[in-house]
């Protein structure tokens, strides 16, 4: 028969997975972007697979969606992964805005700006605008046709929200 001391570890550790599972399941991304509708969503192994396969490694964690959104005209692609913590979150949206900062065959004309307390990286490429951030345990990258690109940051900036001071 299980001690008090082992029951209580056992139920410990029960809730920490749970409470883990529970996390992993509420990543949820707005269903509209501005006038953007999300048309599809992938989550989970679909949504890291995908993000994998754009970067042709592995960088993305399995707690991930990705929503493509439209509207007419225009479209919009949301990637969120979500972290273990938010100095691992803080890490790799710090890497992906060093790595895009001095221009690629992909990405140019990179610009930083700061929204309260979170740095949020802007750039263009393949006929989008792309903002990436860190917000919590979620880095965030939006891809939008620049006709949407106002309206569609303003309204993920909302969403999360992001505070200016």
């Amino acid at each position: 028969m299980l001690q008090k001391k082992e029951c209580l570890v056992l139920l410990l550790l029960f809730a920490v997975v749970f409470t883990q599972a529970t996390v992993c399941q509420t990543l949820t991304v707005p269903k509209t972007l501005g006038q953007l509708e999300v048309m599809k969503t992938q989550t989970g192994k679909d949504a890291q697979l995908l993000v994998d396969r754009l970067h042709r490694k592995s960088v993305s964690p399995l707690n991930s969606i990705v929503a493509e959104y439209q509207a007419v005209p225009g479209s919009a692609t949301l990637y969120v992964s979500e972290y273990t913590t938010v100095r691992k979150a803080e890490e790799a949206a710090s890497k992906m805005m060093q790595l895009i900062k001095g221009g690629n065959r992909l990405f140019r004309h990179y610009s930083g700006k700061n929204i309260g307390r979170t740095a949020v990286g802007r750039c263009l490429g393949m006929g989008q605008v792309h903002y990436v951030f860190q917000h919590q345990v979620q880095v965030y990258w939006l891809s939008v046709d620049p006709l949407r690109e106002t309206e569609a940051f303003e309204a993920l900036s909302r969403a999360i929200p992001l505070k200016p001071q």
